[in-house]
């Protein structure tokens, strides 16, 4: 056992070492979305730990200026999880003010319903889900929840701290991450190569 001066001592290198951030119980994260070197929108991370629960919220505004017309497009999604275990997830689009696509994923015993109905494509526990993706690197996980297709998806390690994710719509995305945190974000779309990047160090807050 190791004597109480020399605990002190590594204790207090280890709260030197670690980011104050992982200690903390919330979080935020600004990224700023560009199409080349053109910025078309903005993404705001938000996550808050409380007694066991933590809830998990994206906030995504983007202008795609496309080849005869201009899109705006808002995505907002949000978790909540109790230890591992994610019990409600939503998602929704907005385009020009509109929602165009609206989710909801509630768990129900065993079960996850979309909030009337069983969805039986979901045959296990959800442990991980796309608004983790920015703030807990999915270190040792091979499958990721989307919020929007209530299904999972496999999530791919391409190397260390690089990470890779096919959804249904074709879209590719590629997640890299430093001390446990996303800092860009490369995602191969039909119109375009998209590029998030985080604009500061976290934000912790008690």
């Amino acid at each position: 056992m190791l004597p109480l001066n020399r605990l002190i001592v590594l204790l207090l290198l280890l709260f030197q070492l670690v980011p104050g951030y992982l200690f903390s119980q919330n979080l935020n994260l600004h990224y700023s979305i560009q199409k080349g070197s053109t910025p078309i929108g903005t993404m705001d991370i938000f996550r808050s730990d409380s007694s066991g629960c933590t809830v998990y919220k994206t906030v995504m505004n983007a202008r795609l200026c496309l080849v005869f017309f201009v899109i705006q497009v808002r995505d907002t999604k949000m978790a909540r999880f109790t230890g591992r275990s994610m019990q409600y997830c939503s998602a929704e689009r907005r385009i020009h003010g509109k929602s165009t696509c609206s989710r909801e994923t509630v768990r129900k015993g065993r079960d996850y319903t979309d909030g009337k109905k069983k969805l039986d494509n979901i045959r296990r526990e959800v442990d991980y889900a796309t608004v983790q993706l920015f703030t807990l690197e999915p270190e040792g996980k091979s499958t990721v929840f989307s919020e929007y297709y209530q299904q999972e998806y496999k999530l791919e390690c391409i190397e260390p701290h690089h990470y890779r994710v096919k959804m249904a719509d074709g879209n590719v995305g590629d997640y890299y991450y430093r001390s446990g945190i996303c800092y860009k974000i490369v995602t191969e779309t039909r119109w375009a190569t998209v590029t998030s990047l985080l604009q500061a160090e976290p934000v912790a807050t008690q």
